[in-house]
């Protein structure tokens, strides 16, 4: 979950620009992040059944890693890519380096812990809030 996370800061084409637009129309306060009342809002919208629209909702609060009761923007990305879009080498390499603090070619428990302790490497890398125990 936290390398989908990073991965998801990576991505920049169009398919995330779709991604973004959909977010942005579910945030109605424009905070940045989605609560259950706005992912029930927009799924009312759907022409779907009662059944179906609770079941779209259910699964976008379980989106909420943090419990928090809301799905920030990555949160957001990060459980809507494709595989096509986070196994492209160059994200994944992207990824890799943000997370290689001693750049040593190999991820360690040390460079997670790097990363982790870093206030400012868990906001650039889209983790604040996140639950990553």
């Amino acid at each position: 979950r936290v390398a989908l996370r990073i991965i998801a800061r990576q991505i920049n084409d169009e398919s995330i620009d779709r991604l973004r637009s959909i977010f942005l129309s579910m945030d109605d306060d424009n905070s940045g992040t989605i609560m259950r009342e706005e992912m029930e809002e927009a799924v009312k919208q759907l022409d779907v059944g009662e059944m179906a629209r609770a079941g779209m909702v259910e699964i976008m609060c379980q989106l909420d890693p943090t419990g928090s009761g809301t799905v920030e923007y990555t949160e957001f990305l990060a459980a809507t890519m494709s595989k096509e879009q986070y196994l492209r080498e160059d994200v994944c390499r992207a990824a890799f380096v943000r997370l290689d603090s001693d750049c040593d070619g190999l991820l360690s428990r040390k460079d997670l812990a790097r990363l982790l302790a870093d206030k400012d490497g868990i906001r650039d890398a889209g983790l604040e809030g996140a639950n990553i125990s």
